[in-house]
């Protein structure tokens, strides 16, 4: 069965006869103009159903502004930085043979060069407007390399540049990510708790050797994660045309054998490239060695294939949405035309009967609003178990790396040597306690709203239902939403900063005392040190993660109240704002009756255009 939305003029489409089949499938370039079209229609429907316009508006605000985010993930050294300067066409990305710090770069479309760089709690940013793409390369060197920036030392959190690309106008943002299996861990940490921002993923293995036990593990982790990866061999100039296909079956057959789910039944498309040839090609735009390269197959095949595919899963969804708004206005309008058409005396007995529901319906809610409360405060309270727990860990950890660095360091060098340890190893902990405990808390959410959100839905349904069925109409359903966001990362606190009532450090001071209570000093020192960072950074990472707890109960909250209120509208408001104007003859019934069945025609039409065809 081919899947796609009807694209019949709206002028020539028969009013459906399927209200309750929301849109999936391929969306069609209309629409955006049926968004249009049906936030007109909206706008003259009178005040109870035209605010519901502004709904459409936001959505159709939405889908103008959708962006594909693709992460170029891979092992250190393996081209990823050349291949998105061949990409782009510029150099402007770090090569050196220093690994990337761990804060990804991110590449946007814009009319000129400009480099904005945010640090740490988002109050200091920098920004350049440079001319050349040799001044932009020179600022990335100085914030993402580790050469420069040494475990990101200087607090970057955030590094965006925006680049005259014609590859980037396509709602293309391209991130450079730090280098996966190099010397700093944290970099393959900080990549893997980065992914969730991701759409999709381009993974690049070099042709020698194809692939590596540090690639094949990361690539596992991201599989698992449910990351659309795509695969590009680079380097392949370095082979024959024998040795590049023998290297790409060797990948094929590896990703067969151990990611498995999905990726052994489909034949794996491995895209051939040479970013260096790729480069030089764009640079001196030789279309021939473009194409040679193998950089024109990846700009045309996968580039702009993932921005299609990105512009129709966000068409799919933004599809929905307006047809369950559009149900809104339907069952309005349908309610509002029987309300005319009923006796009044008549009116008035179902219109009691239906109120009599809702209070029941009310009393359901607050008893589910009580056990959603209680839910919240069971997961807060395994969230602070969960930060305890954490802390024991850390403090553990951290002070047995300090026991050994102090054995293995002579008096003079044993501080410093410790507080490299501990700064090495505190993002590296963090990042990977808030990837393991985000996962927990995400599913016990999950677990958590699951049946609320089904028994709300049952009750908006029930709702629908009754209404159809007291006044005889059509019932229109709507679809549902799901409701977890994470947590950004939060930064690590690496060190504390004291200050001594002595006029001289603690430091200075060690230096006129006897060798022993110069040792114990630095231990002591070194200890409340380990106290203070660890306090302080799972006081951070448990921050972030009850934010996310209390931000999604919030917004899961608000939304589904909305809905039931928006459902109530939909139902006992329509009736009622009729059975008012009847009752005070504000109307010429036969004159609004022909209005509505106007205003309903063209709603229903348009409604018909976002839903599927087989």
């Amino acid at each position: 069965m081919k899947l796609e939305y009807d694209a019949t003029p709206a002028s020539s489409t028969p009013v459906s006869r399927n209200l309750n089949r929301p849109p999936s499938g391929r969306a069609t370039p209309g629409v955006t103009e049926t968004l249009l079209a049906l936030e007109h229609a909206l706008g003259v429907c009178g005040p109870e159903i035209s605010a519901l316009g502004g709904q459409i508006r936001q959505l159709r605000k939405r889908l103008a502004e959708g962006q594909l985010h693709l992460a170029v993930l891979g092992q250190f050294k393996r081209g990823k930085s050349s291949f998105l300067n061949a990409l782009l066409g510029q150099p402007i990305l770090p090569t050196a043979v220093v690994p990337l710090t761990a804060v990804p770069t991110f590449l946007r479309g814009g009319d000129h060069w400009k480099v904005k760089i945010t640090y740490e709690g988002g109050k200091k940013v920098h920004e350049s407007t440079p001319h050349e793409p040799q001044e932009v390369a020179g600022i990335l060197h100085h914030f993402v390399t580790e050469s420069e920036n040494p475990h990101n030392k200087l607090g970057v959190v955030d590094v965006q540049v925006f680049v005259p690309s014609q590859i980037l106008q396509h709602g293309v943002v391209l991130i450079d990510t730090p280098g996966i299996g190099s010397t700093f861990r944290h970099n393959t940490l900080a990549t893997l708790s980065f992914l969730p921002q991701c759409d999709a993923a381009l993974f690049l293995v070099s042709a020698d050797p194809p692939i590596t036990e540090v690639e094949l593990e990361f690539l596992k982790e991201v599989h698992a994660r449910g990351i659309r990866l795509f695969y590009i061999m680079n380097k392949v100039d370095y082979l024959d045309a024998e040795e590049r296909q023998a290297a790409v079956e060797f990948f094929r057959r590896v990703l067969r054998e151990h990611l498995g789910n999905g990726v052994a039944k489909d034949e794996i498309p491995v895209l051939t490239v040479s970013a260096r040839l790729g480069l030089r090609a764009r640079q001196g735009d030789d279309h021939r060695a473009w194409e040679a390269s193998g950089m024109a197959e990846v700009e045309e095949r996968l580039i702009e294939f993932l921005a299609k595919e990105k512009n129709r899963a966000l068409q799919e969804t933004i599809a929905r949405r307006a047809w369950n708004v559009a149900g809104d206005a339907v069952m309005r309008l349908q309610l509002e035309l029987k309300s005319l058409e009923m006796p009044l005396q008549v009116l008035a007995e179902r219109m009691a009967q239906f109120e009599r529901f809702l209070a029941d319906a009310e009393r359901q809610k607050l008893v589910a609003d009580d056990l959603l409360a209680g839910d919240r405060k069971r997961l807060l309270q395994r969230l602070e178990a969960d930060a305890e727990a954490i802390r024991q860990r850390a403090r553990s950890l951290f002070v047995e790396k300090i026991e050994t660095a102090l054995k293995t360091a002579t008096l003079e060098t044993a501080e410093a040597a410790a507080q490299r340890a501990q700064a090495q190893m505190v993002p590296e902990f963090f990042a990977q306690e808030l990837t393991r405990l985000t996962d927990e808390i995400k599913q016990a959410v999950h677990e958590v709203l699951r049946p609320h959100q089904e028994r709300l839905q049952e009750l908006i349904r029930q709702i629908r239902e009754t209404a159809a069925a007291i006044f005889e109409i059509p019932c229109v359903e709507v679809g549902e939403e799901d409701y977890f966001s994470l947590p950004e990362p939060p930064m690590w606190v690496t060190d504390t900063w004291e200050s001594y009532l002595s006029p001289l450090p603690p430091e200075m001071v060690d230096m006129f005392l006897p060798k022993t209570w110069r040792f114990r000093r630095i231990r002591r020192r070194l200890l409340d040190r380990v106290e203070k960072i660890v306090v302080q950074n799972v006081e951070n990472l448990r921050w972030k993660l009850f934010q996310g707890i209390e931000d999604t109960i919030r917004k899961y909250s608000n939304e589904m109240n909305h809905r039931l209120q928006e459902t109530i509208a939909a139902t006992h408001g329509a009736i009622a704002a009729t059975q008012e104007q009847r009752t005070t003859r504000q109307v010429s019934v036969e004159e609004q009756k022909r209005v509505l069945q106007e205003h309903l025609d063209r709603i229903t039409k348009l409604r018909d255009l976002l839903a599927i065809r087989e």
